[in-house]
């Protein structure tokens, strides 16, 4: 399997991207002159037709990142990408080239697959996805990389434009192909800004409908390009820009300290996930303004997905569950990540929210069971002041809820039967895991 933020799958989007810009422009082009293709076009159709095909046996051969974890199998990879752009793309692949050199084929027919062909289009809004997706690899602002998006699709919807005006006979034939373009270009810009010269008109009914067609257009265009420049610089934006801030502080740190490669990306794997789930903001400000009954009510229902997966809270009477969520912290870990190590003296009672992770043996490291979401571990510490019996390792980003020693004694004291109940779900979980 290709990862998907390999040197090689990089080059790949950049040479799909090229292509899809070069059908772009064109494919409309030749569809709406209907000049002959040259050897060299011919040439291009083939390279194309032969690389989007290529495309989708990349595409089933590339794996995917699913909350930190890269998945590699096959079954699955195939069943996200045949729900995703797989449609688009064997549209891409068809072999058009050679049914068009077909001599035999109907001229009505022939038109027909000519118009089909521009489904390649479609792949433009593949475009996007590409660009956002290397975005995101190589760390670039979001907000930039939106605005190079929207400039590029202005120009392609420009270059659409001026080619509608030629085809509909808007400049002189007696210039150039090369004269006629740039003035139906200058025609486009004009006409889509409202500005209007006056130095190129239309002269015929086609012509004035097509204009004013355009100039309506210009109108919602020239409005939206205006409100996006004003949104994307005021905007870039609140929460795009304390994310740079943040992470221009760790970039500046990680160059002072001279952080190894490994664990450099390490810690940008770390902030990309607290910014791709919109974790890491600082609540506490917006908690201290807060009375405590709503603080208590707020917390109740963000913990609500946790306390719906662990069997024992099902049942555990309001006063119980309040006394746990307000003393219960979130803590994120990365995959490979030691939560706890065999031998170590125990402070904290862990509840898994989101994530996997696994038990190992003290001895040769084997996994001995992999515990999912509502499964909590560290307890046996906590109830005995016993050493750790087994470590435990992240299989991927795991999001974990602590419960510190302090705040359990507390809390074991106020309801003694809640460490009767934990004890008696722990004996059930060793279990099911055999351990």
């Amino acid at each position: 399997m290709i990862h998907p933020k390999s040197k090689l799958r990089a080059l790949w989007d950049v040479l799909i991207l090229l292509l899809v810009v070069y059908i772009a422009i064109e494919y409309p082009l030749r569809y709406i002159l209907n000049y002959t293709p040259n050897k060299y076009l011919k040439a291009m159709d083939i390279i194309t037709t032969v690389i989007f095909c290529l495309d989708i046996i990349v595409q089933f051969r590339t794996s995917y990142i699913d909350r930190g974890i890269v998945v590699t199998e096959a079954r699955l990879v195939a069943k996200k990408y045949l729900k995703s752009w797989f449609i688009i793309d064997l549209i891409s692949g068809l072999p058009f080239e050679i049914l068009l050199n077909y001599n035999g084929m109907y001229g009505q027919l022939l038109k027909i697959l000519r118009l089909v062909r521009l489904g390649r289009l479609m792949k433009l809004f593949k475009m996007n996805a590409i660009l956002m997706g290397r975005a995101r690899v190589y760390n670039i602002q979001p907000g930039i990389m939106r605005l190079l998006i929207f400039l590029l699709w202005i120009t392609l919807f420009a270059h659409w434009i001026a080619l509608g005006w030629l085809h509909l006979g808007g400049i002189s034939n007696s210039l150039s192909f090369a004269h006629q373009y740039l003035r139906s270009i200058y025609w486009t810009v004009t006409t889509l800004t409202t500005i209007g010269y006056g130095d190129i008109v239309p002269i015929t009914n086609s012509q004035t409908i097509y204009t004013i067609l355009i100039m309506l257009t210009g109108v919602g265009v020239y409005g939206y390009v205006i409100g996006n420049i004003a949104n994307l610089m005021s905007n870039l934006d609140i929460v795009h820009s304390s994310h740079a801030k943040r992470m221009e502080k760790v970039n500046a740190f990680i160059k002072y300290r001279r952080l190894p490669k490994k664990l450099k990306n390490r810690i940008l794997d770390y902030y990309e996930y607290l910014f791709e789930r919109n974790i890491g903001s600082d609540e506490s400000d917006f908690y201290s303004d807060l009375p405590k009954s709503l603080v208590r009510d707020i917390k109740l229902f963000l913990s609500k997905d946790l306390i719906a997966k662990i069997p024992f809270f099902k049942n555990a009477s309001d006063a119980l569950l309040t006394e746990l969520v307000l003393s219960l912290k979130p803590v994120i870990y990365l995959p490979g990540d030691y939560v706890m190590r065999y031998g170590e003296i125990g402070h904290n009672l862990y509840f898994i929210n989101k994530g996997h992770v696994q038990v190992l043996s003290h001895d040769q490291g084997d996994v001995i069971a992999t515990l999912s979401e509502g499964s909590f571990f560290g307890e046996q510490a906590l109830l005995s002041d016993e050493p750790r019996n087994a470590s435990i390792r992240t299989n991927d980003f795991c999001e974990l809820f602590t419960l510190e020693k302090k705040k359990f004694q507390d809390v074991i004291k106020k309801f003694p039967a809640f460490a009767k109940e934990m004890e008696l779900e722990r004996i059930q979980r060793d279990k099911t895991h055999k351990l």
